[in-house]
């Protein structure tokens, strides 16, 4: 087309073209043509460039501006490509105005760019854009970038239009809303880039005009309405906003020079980084990850971009440093860090945003249970302030986690250091551990206090979430979560040093969601991929408890118990598959440490069931595994449950009971060890109880919701009565946790750290090892078994921390340890000093209870009295009970003898070691002198243990038949090594690819079931209904634009 042929007054003034691109338009086409229509400059023509809509708008731009061209392109060509086919299309243009389609200009705005233009010598002039609706807000007056080409406006959110903006200014940039271009420049820049669509189309315009030494500039006389930024399309989701992303990267790449890419890329890379991992719990997660993922994205198809890093570093002029003032700087990156937002985001949605939920929180603090459920996140805290401050008690299996680092070693090393060692693979929840420390900046410490007091808060919300799905209603689900979290069994745990159990409670409600929406029952809503969310969420359970890889079975388990009452068998069939396939899926999630535990089928401890736990069934019905509970009051909640069975009905009773069925099997999984196996190990009660905790907690909250809506009904009879004993029961049941919060850490004792902390001190001597003896509940870690009244654990240099987590299966040299304290309790011996020195034992601890001033124990028959009579073993002072000894006769864990023979071969090892003194053996230290003689390093025997002097390897023997022995001929540096590694590397590489590849697999089916969820940003007033509103939108064409 050519420009509208100019009349007797249009002669003296330059042709404009208006290239409108639309695609699948909204009610805003006809306003905004209507604009273009009434404009008074006189050489106007438009042209509607349709990028593929479902619908041929033909008709309706006709109708609303006869005097319009439109040009049709087929397929997908992006903003960019299409307004290039529209500027293919026009000849003798002197200026190009492309714009969108929601976009209504002032009937004088192309005459004051066209005029500011030719005043200022400006190539690209952009004009004021203010809200369609309320055109007293700013939206942009012009755009500049940061270093690393984040977009900025310098407009607050609802700024209101003063005229503070209003001076023609240069600008880095102009919105592509409305740009006029002129022509001539268009044409010498190869008009739009479509690679850089989505979003990034206008910056790259401008930048390449910017380096060319073209003027880019605002006019604000001239005004423009946007309806996009109104809130009349859908937000993009989590695919568009990574497009968006890598778009705008693209262009940093293609438009910096090379010079300075050396300087930004760095720099970009690491604030990304930085901005993902301070994000990485928030619901801004996934821009933070896209920003970082289109820096590598881009960095890694570098070569997609070198034809338009050519096209547009051949027509520069202008150096990155003269562009420099139109940027703004780094202070504006981290403002708009702090505040999480950037400025070419929608922000007045964001406040929108806030008052929807802050709508959402007022409905639902006018429910009682959700007062009841705040006051119980508050006595939580004010509970848990001695945690805070001090730090985990170091109880059982809450052990310090070390740092990142130390985690990592151990995580990659093919050497485990429980018991006397092993080549088994380490666990994987020290990978759990150190993700969680890397994302609080390498705060191990901190991550600890928070798995362990966030447990409560979490295990409640899950609750919380699950009835919602179950039942909807916000009352029911807060009695359920208040129900969940006041229960004794989190404290319990905390108590007697269950970490494992914890984290099933924390995690239990939302395993058991996936596997009921897996089962697809008829009244709840189905989840999208069940099964990867089920293997992703079994494999997290079974890394912190291995026991707890079953939770999905039991529940899949009860659900079919249960359809003998309800009658819905498939779902329940459906569910328990599921579950066995999310077992499948665990496993192979946490290969190879799966094989370890598929090898420890003989020790049960190993596997997490190292206990024998006494308790009446009444302490279990009240969930009193520990000192915390409330007496009588523990019974409230099973009042409030079994109201239920009276007082529901329809689906609601089929929950009820599906929630006691629950319940029931959680109360049998810790009663039935004990009446069936009684000489067998079994796991800690708390992990039985956490179960039947969640199906009262649901029982208790259904009923509540059952007795709301029976509330209004006329009358007083039995089914009123009962909702006010399901009432009183939550009540009575929130005793317990009421009178436990003044001790501020759940009634968990003080550690025995301290009391062994000045073994710390003699490392200077050689590395030790501590042997921890007594009942197994009070011992740290997971202990090995003696017989049913004693068991043993051993620490490294001082009190132990998580590396020594979930031990490895028991190997012939740890059944040394155990037949050498039978040899102590029968009497055989007065020399357990010299038994135990081969192995590294420095310190004896004999726990009478499980902290200072903690629950005592079940002492084991004759063990102190014998500790007592040992010649080589010396009595220390410690608290009352704990029973501390030295062994004078040790020897350090790597040790050099010079003169003494020492028994080596298949010999027996108890024996062989009795006659041997090794008090006089020394310590080495790798990479430093060591004196010849005869190297001991204190682990169990394995032929991938070497000891070399320069490059010398020393020949390799058995030692007192059970650890290593080296042959030193001459003094120097010595090293140790086990040559294990190499086959751990690709293993372990391809367990991090599996659960990349699940949690990316899911979180993405996640997103696309999210794309169907509606969510309203601002409550405007409905328009009046119009005949293009069943018209087809396109709301990703026009994203953020």
């Amino acid at each position: 087309m050519t420009p509208t042929e100019p009349n007797t007054s249009e002669e003296t003034v330059p042709p404009v073209v208006v290239v409108v691109v639309t695609r699948n338009p909204g009610p805003f086409l006809e306003p905004a043509l209507a604009c273009l229509g009434a404009q008074d400059y006189p050489a106007v023509s438009v042209l509607v460039v349709d990028a593929g809509s479902g619908h041929d708008p033909t008709a309706r731009v006709g109708a609303a501006l006869p005097s319009a061209f439109v040009r049709r392109v087929t397929g997908d060509p992006g903003f960019g490509g299409a307004a290039n086919e529209g500027l293919a299309a026009v000849q003798g243009a002197t200026f190009y105005l492309v714009c969108h389609d929601d976009v209504m200009l002032d009937p004088s705005a192309v005459r004051v760019m066209v005029e500011e233009a030719y005043r200022s010598n400006a190539a690209i002039v952009g004009p004021k854009l203010v809200d369609v609706d309320n055109p007293e807000v700013i939206l942009e007056v012009g755009r500049a970038i940061d270093s690393l080409g984040a977009s900025h406006t310098g407009i607050d959110p609802g700024e209101i239009d003063q005229e503070q903006h209003d001076a023609v200014r240069d600008v880095f940039y102009v919105s592509s809303a409305a740009m006029l271009v002129r022509a001539d420049l268009l044409d010498e820049l190869g008009g739009f880039d479509p690679d850089t669509f989505p979003g990034s189309e206008d910056l790259d315009l401008c930048w390449r005009a910017r380096l060319a030494g073209a003027r880019v500039m605002v006019a604000p006389d001239a005004r423009g309405r946007h309806g996009e930024a109104a809130g009349a399309r859908a937000p993009g989701d989590e695919a568009s906003r990574r497009e968006l992303a890598r778009t705008r990267v693209r262009v940093v790449l293609t438009c910096y020079s090379a010079s300075t890419l050396l300087r930004v890329v760095p720099v970009a890379v690491a604030v990304a980084f930085f901005e993902a991992m301070a994000f990485a719990l928030t619901s801004r997660r996934a821009g933070a990850f896209a920003e970082f993922g289109a820096w590598v994205w881009n960095l890694l198809h570098f070569g997609r971009l070198r034809s338009a890093r050519r096209r547009a570093q051949a027509i520069r002029t202008v150096r990155d440093q003269e562009l420099r003032e139109l940027q703004v700087g780094a202070s504006t990156r981290a403002g708009a860090f702090l505040s999480q937002r950037h400025a070419d985001e929608r922000m007045h949605s964001l406040g929108a945003r806030g008052r929807v939920a802050l709508d959402s929180l007022t409905e639902f603090l006018r429910h009682p249970a959700a007062i009841a459920l705040v006051a119980f996140f508050v006595l939580l805290i004010v509970g848990s302030r001695n945690i805070f401050s001090n730090g985990v008690p170091q109880v059982g299996t809450l052990v310090p986690w070390p740092d990142i680092g130390d985690l990592g070693g151990e995580l990659a090393s093919s050497w485990r250091h429980t018991g006397l060692g092993s080549d088994d693979v380490a666990p994987s929840v020290l990978a759990l551990m150190a993700g969680l420390g890397t994302v609080l900046f390498g705060a191990t410490g901190l991550a600890h206090t928070l798995v362990v007091v966030g447990a409560f808060a979490i295990g409640a919300y899950g609750v919380y979430r699950m009835t919602r799905a179950l039942d909807g209603g916000i009352g029911g689900a807060g009695i359920a979560a208040l129900a969940y979290g006041v229960s004794a069994v989190p404290r319990n745990a905390v108590a007697n040093g269950r970490l494992g159990p914890l984290v099933l409670y924390a995690l239990a409600p939302f395993v058991a969601l996936l596997v009921l929406r897996a089962g697809r029952f008829p009244d709840l809503a189905p989840a999208r991929r069940p099964l990867v969310g089920l293997a992703i969420g079994t494999a997290i359970l079974a890394a912190w408890y291995p026991p707890a890889a079953l939770f999905g079975l039991v529940v899949g388990l009860a659900m079919c118990a249960g359809s003998a009452v309800t009658r819905d068998g498939m779902s329940a069939l459906r569910s328990l598959g599921a579950a066995a396939a999310g077992l499948l899926g665990g496993a192979l999630l946490l290969m190879p440490w799966t094989t370890t535990l598929l090898g420890a089928r003989n020790d049960t401890g190993a596997l997490g069931a190292t206990l024998r736990p006494d308790l009446s069934i009444t302490e279990v019905l009240r969930f009193e595994s520990g000192p915390n509970g409330a007496g009588v009051g523990g019974w409230g909640l099973l009042v409030a449950a079994a109201v239920g069975l009276v007082i529901a009905d329809g689906r609601r009773l089929a929950w009820v009971t599906r929630a006691w069925v629950l319940a029931i099997v959680g109360y049998a999984i810790v009663v039935l060890p004990e009446v069936v196996a009684p000489e067998s190990t079994t796991i800690a009660p708390e992990a039985g109880l956490a179960v039947a905790a969640l199906g009262i907690a649901l029982a208790a909250g259904l009923a509540i919701s059952a007795f709301g809506e029976r509330l209004g009904a006329s009358g007083v009879g039995v089914t009123h009565l009962a909702g006010v004993a399901a009432s009183l029961g939550i009540v009575v049941g929130a005793f317990g946790f009421v009178g436990d919060v003044p001790d501020g850490s759940w009634r968990a004792p003080d550690s025995w750290a301290p009391v062994v902390s000045f073994t710390e001190d003699a490392i200077d001597e050689g590395e030790f090892r501590i042997l921890w003896l007594g009942d197994a509940a009070l011992l740290p870690l997971d202990p090995f078994e003696v017989d049913a009244t004693l068991s043993w654990s051993m620490t490294r240099n001082g009190a132990g921390d998580a590396r020594e987590l979930l031990r490895a299966p028991e190997t012939a040299t740890d059944r040394i340890i155990a037949r050498a304290l039978r040899s102590l309790r029968a009497g055989q011996t007065s020399r357990l000093g010299r038994m135990l020195a081969p192995s590294g034992v420095r310190y004896l601890a004999l726990a009478r209870r499980n902290g200072i001033e903690g629950e005592r124990g079940k002492d084991p028959p004759g063990v102190a009295t014998a500790l007592g009579n040992q010649l080589d073993l010396a009595r220390l002072g410690s608290e009352p009970g704990l029973v501390l000894f030295e062994n004078l006769s040790w020897a350090p864990i790597q040790t050099v003898l010079p003169d003494e023979e020492v028994p080596v071969g298949d010999v027996d090892p108890l024996v062989s070691a009795v006659p041997v003194d090794l008090s006089k053996a020394k310590p080495v230290r790798e990479g430093r002198e060591a004196r010849a003689g005869t190297l001991l390093l204190a682990e169990a025997f394995d032929d991938g243990w070497s000891a070399s002097v320069g490059d010398e390897p020393l020949p390799h023997g058995r030692a007192f038949g059970a650890t290593n022995a080296f042959t030193h001929p001459v003094d120097g540096a010595v090293w140790f090594q086990y040559s294990g590694g190499s086959r751990r590397g690709g293993v372990l590489l391809f367990q991090a690819a599996l659960w990349i590849a699940a949690v990316t697999w899911w979180s993405w089916g996640r997103r696309k079931a999210g794309k169907t969820r509606v969510r309203v940003l601002r409550e405007e007033p409905r328009p009046r209904r119009q005949p293009v509103d069943d018209l087809e939108f396109d709301d990703d064409f026009w994203e953020t634009r």
